[in-house]
């Protein structure tokens, strides 16, 4: 559930009131969790739970002092490091995953999630996502966009390898987003799907007889 007490956070505070217009640039509360709709590209996706930990550190602890924005948040929304918040979201029970599920426990979940946010780089595609560049088929990463109303795996693919070389060109593709108010496992579900029906090697063709 931690995916979706971000998503939580991201959209208590995703009102203009949490924007903050400075001489050359802006900053909002939403970017300090890199959330979707954050200002000057600040929303980041999330690419291990590590990652996702350090977000929740970042809404808790971090200075505000160049953030008025910030402040103005967690003041308005009673966010703190020992604030008690009732939030409402659609969830399974903890540790019981429902059986149209692939997971029969947490610790299958965290396997998956981290299977396809880090060590699916470098992974080939079995198929040609790109009609122009039918040769970039190199994973760079996968990460998980983080909206005040939805999730959206994000594939990014090339040619190359990013841990050979991090300039090389790059395209992305939706594994799965939010339909409607769906529990977050169930995003994840069809992300795991998609990234398997991508990368699962294709039977070669029998060729006609002549």
């Amino acid at each position: 559930m931690a995916f979706q007490a971000l998503r939580w956070l991201i959209a208590s505070a995703s009102s203009e009131e949490f924007v903050e217009e400075h001489r050359w640039h802006t900053s909002c509360a939403v970017g300090l969790m890199g959330g979707a709709g954050a200002r000057n590209g600040a929303c980041r996706a999330i690419r291990s739970r590590a990652d996702l930990r350090e977000r929740f550190l970042q809404a808790l602890l971090a200075r505000p002092a160049w953030r008025p924005e910030v402040a103005r948040w967690r003041a308005a929304k009673g966010i703190h490091i020992d604030a008690v918040a009732r939030m409402k979201f659609r969830h399974y029970k903890p540790y019981y995953p429902p059986a149209h599920l692939p997971w029969r426990s947490e610790a299958d979940i965290k396997e998956s999630l981290d299977s396809l946010l880090e060590k699916s780089i470098g992974t080939r595609l079995a198929v040609a996502l790109n009609p122009v560049h039918e040769d970039a088929r190199i994973i760079h990463d996968i990460g998980i966009i983080v909206g005040a109303r939805h999730f959206e795996f994000m594939l990014h693919y090339g040619f190359v390898d990013p841990r050979v070389d991090l300039c090389d060109s790059e395209w992305t593709e939706s594994l799965a987003r939010t339909i409607r108010d769906e529990p977050f496992l169930d995003t994840l579900a069809r992300a795991v799907a998609r990234f398997e029906e991508l990368t699962r090697p294709r039977k070669p063709q029998a060729q006609a007889a002549a």
